[in-house]
């Protein structure tokens, strides 16, 4: 349990237990993490033995719960000898750790926050198929040794959890009460120390120099750690029935004799249908697509920003339609 893994370890241990484990899911805290492994993963399995899916909010919503329901389907079928695979491996962002019913065999994740860890503990041995079942929690680092939990989570989450699992191999289901306990306990801790902080900006407490009576929290010891990652929308036509909706969509902009209040409402009938096909992609990756608008990837132009298998193309691609 959390043991610092590259991205070829943990490839070589998920191909070695594929022979013994039928139903394996890997979860990943970030889309590179998901994406890289899968391509590498698809060379290294025989696919005509072992079934492989992507999950991630990198694809269009109506592929993912196409997906989930042929994962489920499929699943059903390998439990009960009735598929041509053997095996099934699922590699996911975390996008299914909560509202999917999924049960698999064997759980590997990234480390995270500890409700989302708990969450996709929910998905492995779900039905209670097995007498024991394993998820396994990992630090994943690229390769300059850095983790890649630390690009999406607050790394103070990561650190009251590895403090709380520190010499621990195995943590059984029924600690997971006692270690949610502790951990909240500390998250509080560390939300009251911020608040400690706007005292010690009141106060002009910077460091530890000079005159310190209330023992303030100094604003010397604080880091901040949040980010913001803006993201631009991008509608993705990526087939006939997208196309249709985009069509709607632009004769409802462009109909003159509407209000505004009209075609809102016009809008809203198709609301649902338009963002199966709408992905929101970091704005970093989005090279050439503008942000504060629906963006538009034709058909025509699909193959050069969107994969079927792992979706957008992330900064490869030029520029799309702009629909302002």
């Amino acid at each position: 349990m959390l043991k610092n893994l590259n991205i070829w370890l943990i490839l070589s241990l998920i191909v070695s237990i594929s022979v013994l484990i039928p139903i394996i899911t890997v979860f990943f805290s970030f889309f590179e993490e998901t994406s890289n492994y899968y391509q590498i993963l698809k060379e290294k399995v025989d696919v005509n033995k072992n079934k492989l899916f992507y999950l991630s909010t990198n694809i269009t919503p109506k592929e993912r719960r196409a997906s989930i329901i042929l994962i489920k389907e499929l699943l059903d079928k390998v439990n009960n000898g009735k598929s041509k695979f053997e095996k099934v491996i699922i590699v996911s962002t975390q996008l299914i750790e909560a509202g999917v019913d999924i049960d698999c065999d064997c759980v590997y994740r990234d480390i995270g926050p500890l409700d989302s860890i708990i969450q996709v503990a929910g998905r492995c041995n779900r039905n209670k198929r097995l007498n024991l079942a394993d998820m396994n929690l990992i630090h994943l680092l690229n390769e300059q040794g850095k983790a890649f939990s630390n690009f999406i989570y607050d790394p103070e989450f990561i650190f009251v959890l590895d403090e709380l699992l520190k010499g621990k191999n195995i943590v059984y289901e029924k600690e997971f009460l006692n270690i949610i306990n502790q951990y909240f306990t500390l998250v509080k801790q560390k939300i009251a120390e911020e608040k400690y902080i706007l005292k010690s900006i009141t106060k002009l407490q910077f460091d530890k120099k000079g005159n310190n009576n209330n023992k303030l929290t100094t604003i010397s010891s604080f880091k901040l750690i949040g980010k913001d990652y803006p993201t631009i929308d991008i509608f993705i036509e990526l087939d006939e029935d997208a196309q249709k909706i985009w069509c709607e969509y632009e004769n409802i902009r462009a109909d003159e004799k509407l209000t505004g209040l009209e075609k809102r409402n016009a809008f809203l009938k198709i609301r649902k249908e338009f963002n199966d096909y709408i992905i929101s992609v970091p704005e970093k990756y989005a090279i050439g697509f503008e942000k504060d608008n629906i963006n538009y990837v034709s058909k025509e132009e699909l193959s050069s920003y969107y994969d079927l298998e792992t979706g957008f193309k992330r900064g490869s691609a030029g520029s799309g339609i702009l629909s302002i």
